[in-house]
């Protein structure tokens, strides 16, 4: 575990794929949902069609990927206030590499350099609409895919159901990923796109003689934290809204988004909103229907 606060975020740049571009309000900051990480969308990342003028800076969140694991519970504002920490961080050393040696690295942002787009899927979605609430001047353009700045009952939670079958997953019997597989769908997870999204989160250290497995993700403490990550803070209804250009797209197969039920709160705290309905889609729009969500995305940021 790591509990220092002299740790980062882990994250990888893409692009711009035109190498012609050069412009810094091209920036994507883009956030992963609960259990994901960079790599679970590395094929969407790497199309030559997504946001090709655009730099792409992926981050894992913490717990999550390449980030630390740290004790205690987790809250949506502190995945918030990692990511504007990591924000100022990177536009420190990239475009004001003076400030380190005696400037305020905790304002470069907010001393007029360009704001960046945020991009995010589902518990990334809510880190990203809070960061934008609280923080608008950093952000320019909004994009969150699939879920609503609203609260999401455990009763039936796909990924609460998930995080358990994990926990209950003996690792220190386990011989091979199928097997992993097996387990998971005995303790309940019977998707196979699911269960094969999990897998991406076991671990084999090759390094060792015997087969050892473990989780990318630190899953005691998503376990210890899954009622507030289903949450959403109450505090941003008392910020103004959001009124910069923001994007909701949600997948046609999808509960997690319903105009009739969210529109009027959606528009209330980004008034400048649009919701897009990806056809034949699900929870894992980018998965379902690449094609279509790259079109969408690419139409909104241009």
């Amino acid at each position: 575990m790591c509990d220092s606060t002299n740790w980062d975020l882990h994250s990888v740049r893409i692009g711009p794929k035109r190498q012609s571009v050069t412009e810094e309000r091209n920036k994507v900051v883009f956030l992963h949902g609960l259990l994901g990480s960079v790599g679970t969308y590395r094929s969407l990342l790497r199309r030559q069609d997504f946001l090709p003028d655009h730099e792409i800076m992926a981050v894992d969140l913490r717990n999550h990927g390449g980030s630390p694991h740290l004790s205690g519970k987790m809250t949506i504002p502190e995945l918030e206030a990692d990511v504007v920490r990591w924000l100022r961080k990177r536009e420190e050393s990239s475009f004001n590499p003076g400030i380190a040696k005696g400037g305020d690295a905790s304002t470069v942002l907010d001393q007029g350099h360009p704001p960046v787009t945020l991009l995010g899927h589902s518990l990334g979605g809510k880190v990203a609409m809070r960061l934008a609430m609280t923080s608008p001047h950093l952000v320019e353009r909004l994009v969150v895919v699939d879920i609503a700045p609203r609260h999401y009952s455990l009763v039936g939670s796909c990924s609460a159901e998930a995080v358990h079958a994990m926990r209950m997953l003996d690792l220190r019997t386990l011989k091979s990923r199928v097997e992993a597989d097996e387990g998971l769908k005995r303790l309940g997870v019977r998707d196979a796109g699911v269960r094969m999204f999990l897998l991406t989160n076991l671990v084999h250290d090759k390094s060792d003689v015997q087969t050892r497995f473990s989780w990318r993700v630190n899953i005691e403490t998503i376990n210890d934290s899954i009622e507030e990550l289903h949450g959403f803070p109450e505090d941003v209804l008392l910020l103004p809204p959001f009124r910069k250009p923001t994007l909701f797209v949600r997948g046609e197969n999808s509960n997690f988004v319903r105009s009739e039920r969210d529109g009027d709160l959606i528009q209330r705290l980004f008034p400048n909103s649009a919701i897009k309905t990806v056809p034949h889609a699900g929870h894992w729009v980018q998965a379902d229907a690449p094609d279509e969500f790259v079109r969408v995305v690419n139409e909104f940021l241009g």
